[in-house]
């Protein structure tokens, strides 16, 4: 369930896999100091509009993706809050569409629209086509 959890989540921040800049697949924001000490994964920061917001932001840089994946791996498995993001049954998309719109994207669950998880189940299920074991 957990590199089901990192594609889907990766390929929802990216745009559903159309852009991503500074090899962060996930938009990871570099703001606040929330990442002190894990400057293994992140060699820097890059500053970029949002797209949500339009907003200028500083976001992580890292170099190789394959660097942010694993940046995201470390995250889910070490704060027990984003931990809960993966489903204990890996094949339940709606549980992951509503985790992830809660705790990546600060949704509360009266508040998610069914498109909004709608998208999100999609990119789970492309994650667990993509991903079958």
């Amino acid at each position: 369930a957990m590199r089901r959890v990192i594609y889907a989540s990766s390929y929802i921040e990216s745009g559903l896999g159309q852009a991503f800049v500074a090899n962060n697949l996930n938009g990871i924001q570099a703001e606040g100091g929330q990442w002190t000490g894990q400057n293994i994964y992140i060699k820097g920061v890059a500053i970029f509009r949002e797209n949500k917001t339009k907003l200028c932001r500083s976001f992580a840089y890292y170099d190789k993706w394959q660097d942010c994946t694993d940046h995201v791996r470390y995250i889910l498995t070490n704060n027990t809050g984003k931990a809960a993001l993966i489903p204990v049954d890996p094949n339940d998309s709606d549980y992951f569409a509503k985790q992830y719109l809660l705790l990546w994207g600060g949704i509360p669950y009266a508040n998610q629209t069914p498109s909004e998880i709608n998208v999100t189940k999609l990119a789970y299920e492309k994650a667990k086509s993509v991903i079958t074991s």
